[in-house]
Parts: C-alpha cells; structure tokens; sequence
C-alpha cells in the first residue's frame, strides 16, 4: 500500500519543502520505508512507497519523483495489471521494458483522462505537467484506492488520506454539518463529501483537473455492474461449461496477480462463496505461501463462521488461523478507528478487521478479500424489498406502522413475517443500509433541516422506477456503499500495517468476461451468485459448497453493553454533549433509552446509538 501526497499553489506563491515533508509523515504508514518527493516553483509531491506494488529492480531505482522524456511528473498509488497489454496499445516494442510511471505518463500523452479507463488495477495517480501548470487526480473507478483534495483560494492540497491534507498548514478544518447529516444516516459519509469543509473525497472513476488556475472534475468512467448491461457481445448460445471455463480463466490470471510478489499471501475467509473462491484458487497457484484467516468472536453463537471456514482451508490444503476477539478487545481496537479512517465511520465489521490485521505476521504482505462480488454479479433483493419497493413504499407511513403492528402481532408464524413490508420509515432504509436517523429524527437531534435528497445515494435512488428493485440495489450499492464503506472497512486497516488488501472482483478484466456471458449462467430468481457457487464446486464438495454461510455479521450489541455500556456512558455522557453544542441531548437520552428498552434486540435502537457513540469518539481525537 503506497501513498501519495502533496499540493499546489495555483496563486504561484513559492512551495514549501517543510509542508510536504510534514504530509510525508503523516501518510508515513503506508509505504515500506522508502519515499520520493519533488519539490520546485509552486508545486511539491511525494510518495511513500511500497516494495510489494513495484518490481525489485524498479522499487531499488526509485531515487526521486524524476522528470520523465516527456516533460511529466506522475505519481501513483496502486497497482496496473495489464501494463503488457497498454505497452501493446502503446507500440512500445516489446523489448523495452517500461516503469509504471512512464507507462502512465505516455498513456496520458496519447489518450487525455481517458486514459485511466483502459488501467485494469486499483490506482489513484497525480500527474503534473510543470511546463504547462497542468495538473491531473484520477481514482480507479471501483474506488478501491482512497484519494482525497482540498481546494481553497489559490491552494490545492491531496493526499491518500485525509491526516495527509490536515498536515499542510494551510487546511482549515472546520466541521461540514451537512456531512454529519449523511453520516448519522448512511453510517458512512457518501463521496463527495467528508466531515471537513472544502475538504472532498474524489469520486471513483474521476479525475480532477487543474488547468490554467481552474479546477474542474470530469468522470471518464462510470461504474456499470456487468451483470446488468445488455451488451451485444453477449453469446446467448454459451454452454454452462464454457461459461465456467472462461470465467475460471479470467479469475485465475487476476488472483494470480494479487498474489505477494515479496512474501506471503493471505486471504480473509468467511466460509462464503466469494472468500472460498479466491482461497481456492490462491491454493491451486502456490498452496505453500497461502493462509487463510477468519474473524470470529468469543461465544458460541459466533463459531459457525470459524468452523466452516476451517473445514474449507482444510479442503484446499492451506493453513488457517481463526481470530476470536473478546468484546474488551474489540473496545480496545474501537478507540484505534479514528486514527483509521481520519472521519467518522460506522461499519463496526472494520474493528476486527484492523485487530486481525495487526495480528497476522508481517510475511504475509497481500491479503485478499471477497468485497464486490455482489456488485459485479447484481445483488439480488429480497422478496419483501421487491414488493415494499414496488407497492407499498408509496403506503402513507402512519398506515405502514399500524399494518407493521398488526403483522407483527399476528397469530400465524408465516403472517408475522410479512411486517417487513411496511415496517420501514422510508423506502431507502431498505436499500441505502441507513443509520436510521432519518430527516424528523436528524432534525430533532441537531434542531436543523437535514435535506438529505441531493445526497449522492439519495438523489440516485429516486432515478429507479417500479419493477427496477435489483437495479436500484445493485447501482447504489456499488456506486457508494461499496468504495465509501465495505472497501474502507478492509483496505484501511490494512494499510495502517504492514499489509496490503486486494480485491480480486473487482477488475475490469472480469467486467469484460462477464459481459460476454448470459445473464442465466449468472444468477437466477434463487441465487445472485449462480456462476461462483457452479465454479466452486469443481474445488469443493458440491454440498460443502452449498452450504457456507454468506456474510459476516458484527455483533454491535456486544460492545455497546460491554463494561455495563461503558461507551454510551462515557461517550454520550450530558455534560460533553451540552458542552460540545451539536446534538441536543434530549434526543440522544430518547435514542438509548430505546435501545435500553429493547434490551440490545432493535437493530434501529443499536445503529442510532453506535452512530453517535463512534461519532463523539471521532470527535474526541479529531483536530477540530
């Protein structure tokens, strides 16, 4: 995991060698003790480097962001696997071996920002044209690799993670209110925006642009899920086995290229399809520097996962360790979450996470996580959001909650589970994965309108007609609550160790593969994953297969009443709330005696509460 940063003073005001520095250090995690800066006129860069992300000879070479033949300076976080491939488009003859920066830089010469949509990798990569004052910011458009800008008066600031724009002296850092708002909803803060003002998240697929002392951000690629597109090249004669023989050969060559080329591989494994997949294919390609690592934690109902999952490491013949966290230990890595993510973050799953990751041997450099597959196969909703999307959201909500009451109370088991279709304040808890603090409540509790409408997730959501339940699920998910949220909670807390998270769905190789196959050997009315789950079990028993659970769940609860709710108690307490002036304190009192009330069971009561908890907590460490 490398990290770059730097800025520019578009006014022309000189650059400063102790400002980059300073920015240098804060990112200083994310590389392997080698880093490369530029200073010169009114512009600095620099990059903490990583030795497993570039080749030996290149990683020893690498002396200084230097000048290349055309006149560029480029810098990059990531990696690019198909660079034979860009060589080729290139005519770069196959003898010259080219080093990523100047494979990025002549690729940029010859096709502007649309360069970035042929890269297959996760990336984010500046470039600057010193001659011209030209400087471009491109993020990968899965959005596996973080990128994050500052712009105000003459001064543009990035940085791979937001403590490395903070470090420039000339960042204030005032709280964004409207950024509040959509975290206490979504639990994650939706790109653009994050908790500081004038202080933005680029976009995936993105690039921003500065250009004669304007600055622009233009999309060169937006996210389509492969799955879902109606695409010409797709051969409705394809045979089930030629569907799986392509597909099995695709995602060979790209768990092969996120296998450590500087140590050992490690891959999160859940006992679901997805993790089980990379697993088996990480073993068949180097069984012996392969391991497998579960997260699990203490108490039986909990021991399913860990169980599963090490009868399938036993399968494929790899080594399997299993991380079982007491609640006091996960309340330990809990308070490590603001130095993490730099912003406030509500997915509790990133907790053990980066206590796994601390844990795991430092040989094990790559660790490979299942994240997007969904995505990229189409989530397929259920029964009662299909119908609740298509018919009763529309319901007025008073009528929804007696219709809940009424389900939930009725005497027939198979009734009561029908509740689910009205019991929703809005359409979009259903499948934005809302915080539920929903606009009364948010008003409420800050004593301000929250309009949350031209949120990203929000404004998307509203562009989905009836019948478009999968698509809906599918676009939102992928276009936020993947690259804000589920790819946070692992790549992150790797990249504050000594490893790197990689994400072997998320390729656009495997984009263009399944868009040459048949949506029926994709998935079907009963199953979203239906090609994974086929493939599968020509490396496991088909009924093993078809057993393993299918994602992992965090039990919020169990750090909520740990201690006797040592959190709420400490973190939600009246004098700091009423001292701090953001919330009003009778509607943080209203949400944990509901919770209280509920015993722990409300998962609405739990995820107001943790909102609140892990934002104070943020706050607490925060530079505001």
């Amino acid at each position: 995991m490398s990290g770059i940063c730097g800025f520019v003073n578009f006014d022309e005001r000189p650059a400063s060698d102790d400002k980059l520095n300073r920015m240098l250090h804060q990112i200083r995690h994310r590389g392997t003790g080698k880093h490369l800066s530029y200073v010169s006129g009114s512009a600095g860069f620099g990059m903490q480097l990583h030795n497993d992300e570039f080749s030996r000879e290149e990683y020893a070479q690498m002396r200084s962001i230097s000048q290349l033949d055309n006149g560029l300076r480029v810098l990059s976080d990531g990696e690019i696997y198909n660079r034979g491939d860009i060589g080729e488009l290139l005519d770069v003859p196959q003898e010259r071996a080219l080093s990523t920066f100047e494979m990025i830089g002549l690729a940029y010469l010859r096709w502007g920002i649309s360069c970035f949509s042929k890269f297959a990798g996760p990336f984010s990569i500046a470039i600057f044209d010193p001659r011209d004052k030209f400087f471009v910011l491109a993020r990968d458009v899965y959005g596996i690799k973080p990128v994050f800008y500052y712009s105000r008066g003459g001064l543009l600031v990035f940085a791979s993670e937001i403590k490395g724009i903070l470090a420039h002296s000339e960042v204030s850092k005032r709280l964004d209110k409207k950024a509040l708002c959509e975290f206490l909803s979504c639990l994650y803060i939706p790109h653009p925006r994050t908790i500081y003002q004038n202080l933005c998240a680029l976009p995936p697929g993105s690039a921003l642009i500065l250009k004669a002392g304007q600055l622009s951000v233009e999309t060169f690629e937006e996210f389509i899920c492969p799955a879902l597109s109606d695409v010409a090249e797709r051969n409705g004669h394809l045979e089930t086995d030629e569907a799986l023989d392509g597909f099995e050969s695709v995602f060979r060559q790209l768990v092969a290229d996120r296998m450590s080329k500087s140590g050992r591989t490690g891959v999160f494994l859940s006992g679901g399809v997805d993790s089980s997949l990379i697993a088996a294919f990480a073993a068949d390609i180097d069984r012996d520097r392969t391991e497998a690592f579960t997260i699990g934690f203490m108490g039986a109902q909990w021991d399913e996962e860990a169980s599963v999952a090490s009868e399938i490491a036993r399968l494929l013949g790899i080594k399997h360790t299993s991380f079982k966290f007491t609640s006091a230990e996960c309340v330990a890595g809990l308070r490590k979450m603001p130095k993490c993510f730099d912003q406030p973050f509500g997915d509790w799953a990133a907790i053990p996470t980066l206590l796994a990751c601390e844990r795991i041997p430092s040989d094990v450099v790559s660790i490979m996580d299942g994240t997007g597959a969904g995505g990229m196969f189409a989530l397929t909703p259920s029964k009662i959001k299909q119908l609740s999307f298509d018919y009763t959201r529309h319901v007025p909500r008073v009528m929804r909650a007696t219709l809940a009451a009424f389900f939930r109370f009725a005497p027939i088991r198979k009734v009561r589970r029908y509740r689910g279709l009205f019991n929703f304040d809005a359409i979009e808890d259903l499948f934005l994965q809302s915080g539920h603090w929903n606009q009364d409540d948010l008003e409420s509790l800050l004593g301000f309108n929250c309009d949350l409408s031209e949120t990203g997730p929000f404004k998307l959501f509203s562009t989905f007609q009836r019948g478009q339940a999968r698509e809906a699920r599918t676009e939102i998910s992928c276009r936020y609550i993947v690259p804000s949220k589920f790819l946070r909670r692992v790549v992150d807390p790797a990249s504050h160790t000594t490893h790197i998270a990689r994400i072997p769905f998320m390729d656009r190789r495997l984009a263009k593969r399944l868009r040459e196959i048949p949506a029926k050997h994709l998935f079907d009315e009963n199953q979203e994953k239906l090609l994974i789950t086929s493939l599968l079990t020509r490396y496991l028993p088909a009924e093993f297969a078809g057993r393993a659970p299918a994602a992992f769940v965090y039990p919020q609860s169990m750090l909520l009443d740990h201690n006797q709710g040592e959190l709420i108690k400490q973190h939600l307490d009246r004098k700091k709330i009423e001292a701090e002036g953001l919330f009003r304190y009778q509607t943080v009192l209203e949400a944990v005696s509901e919770y209280k009330r509920s015993n722990g069971v409300s998962r609405t009561a739990q995820r107001k509460v943790g909102a609140l908890v892990l934002f104070e907590l943020w706050l607490e460490n925060s530079q505001l």
